[in-house]
């Protein structure tokens, strides 16, 4: 496994690249410190009641899929020895990568160490995505998108709200109202080479910030849509503490109706 150094406060694209010439790699983002979560670690570093940590989710996924070639993972500099412990249990996983102090700087380090085509950026604080999103978000990369998001769709009653009242709820207006907004989750996928490009045309190497990747892809004028697919209900980021018992409801739920499909 290689460790990749970049400086945490600056875009850094120099120095040695990771050899992906396969097609596809994922960057799995594990360099938050995650203080809203209210804990004393990382919430990457949470232990489940399994055993598992939750950066161990997103990588069992992505190890257990032939469509992926190889695996990052980008770092907190204080948590180095912790993500390589959980690392080593992935034989994708082929570097670690030190993270920024934005998310777009991170994501920034990560791809300019890679040379494959095709990218997926998946979250750690996202930890369940399903197989079939990154399969169909790898079908939208090879079919000639450029960028591609999973989009989870709100629920079918949509209430209207005004000065924190509800005034309003379903009929056509909540009916436009789930039409036209939808939750975006992980993977967000990319042809390297023009997510790059992306970065400078947009500003965001200039000073420029953006809370999310597609973000810089719409402001850099290189698409005016972004190609969608299925998310998952249970797709949702870890930001509360109480977040966690709702991960193990999930992933419970999940165990259960792998046993019932077994059966």
């Amino acid at each position: 496994m290689i460790l990749v150094s970049n400086p945490q406060n600056a875009y850094e694209n120099q120095g040695s690249e990771l050899d992906s010439g396969a097609t596809v790699w994922a960057v799995v983002l594990a360099g938050g410190i995650g203080n809203r979560v209210g804990e004393t670690y990382p919430k990457q570093f949470h232990r489940l009641s399994s055993g598992l940590t939750v950066l161990d989710l997103p990588l069992i996924t992505y190890q257990g899929l032939k469509e992926i070639d190889g695996i990052v993972i980008v770092y907190h500099k204080d948590y180095e020895e912790e993500t390589r412990s959980i690392a080593s249990a992935y034989s994708k996983v082929q570097g670690l990568i030190l993270g920024g102090i934005l998310r777009q700087q991170s994501v920034y380090n990560a791809i300019t160490k890679l040379t494959s085509k095709y990218i997926l950026i998946q979250d750690s604080a996202r930890p369940i995505v399903s197989d079939e999103a990154i399969k169909q978000s790898i079908a939208n990369l090879r079919d000639g998108n450029l960028c591609t998001i999973a989009a989870c769709p709100l629920p079918p009653t949509a209430m209207i709200m005004e000065n924190g009242k509800m005034v309003g709820c379903g009929g056509k207006i909540g009916h436009e109202i789930t039409e036209m907004f939808s939750l975006g989750q992980c993977p967000v996928g990319f042809l390297r080479d023009k997510f790059i490009e992306a970065y400078e045309l947009s500003g965001a190497l200039r000073g420029e910030i953006f809370t999310d990747d597609c973000s810089i892809m719409l402001a850099s004028g290189l698409v005016t849509q972004i190609a969608t697919v299925l998310g998952h209900p249970h797709g949702f980021k870890l930001t509360h503490v109480e977040d966690f018992d709702q991960l193990e409801g999930c992933l419970l739920a999940k165990a259960r109706t792998k046993k019932r499909r077994e059966q």
